[in-house]
């Protein structure tokens, strides 16, 4: 059986979830025509920068974390 470790916890995480924010990803193509993701990120009025910004850097964080390590 093989079991999955949770990702770890640091500190609070209410800035990640802000209430109805809503993300769309999508697969667009760049200048080239070499597809690139795109990531549309939609937050309610009234959101502070520092809310946004600690939401913005806690889903990259994630997001390197969740990468392959053979993925550049």
């Amino acid at each position: 059986m093989k079991t999955t470790p949770k990702p770890p916890r640091l500190g609070q995480t209410t800035a990640t979830e802000p209430q109805n924010a809503t993300v769309n990803l999508s697969l667009s193509k760049n200048r080239y025509g070499t597809p690139q993701p795109q990531l549309d990120i939609f937050l309610p009025r009234g959101s502070s920068h520092r809310e946004t910004s600690a939401m913005l850097y806690t889903f990259a964080a994630s997001l390197e974390l969740r990468t392959p390590t053979s993925e550049r």
